[in-house]
């Protein structure tokens, strides 16, 4: 009895479990300014960490400081400069943005 009763639930939770897709694809070259700013599509925290890591990393600077990783918006001034773009341009893309802000 024990076994019959182990199989059927091992069986159940084999057959009756529910796949969660949560995976979500993001296109950041999509992402306007005003998106930016208001936090619309992603919080403006963890973009500006991303954007952060990805042109410094595409200009090889490999030292952060840390305080930027506590508070990413408050502390780094390139990210100010970049809010403070976006403020005047809001249908620009932020990457476009943000090339634009470090002088590219």
């Amino acid at each position: 009895m024990k076994v019959w009763l182990f199989l059927i639930a091992s069986l159940s939770a084999l057959f009756l479990s529910a796949t969660a897709d949560a995976q979500l694809k993001l296109d950041i070259a999509q992402i306007t300014c005003k998106q930016f700013t208001i936090g619309d599509v992603v919080p403006t925290r963890s973009l500006s960490l991303f954007l952060t890591g990805y042109f410094y990393g595409k200009r090889a600077v490999t030292a952060i400081d840390a305080t930027f990783v506590i508070n990413p918006v408050a502390f780094n001034p390139d990210i100010e400069k970049l809010k403070d773009y976006c403020m005047g341009h809001q249908g620009e893309m932020v990457m476009k943005a943000f090339e634009v802000v470090l002088g590219k």
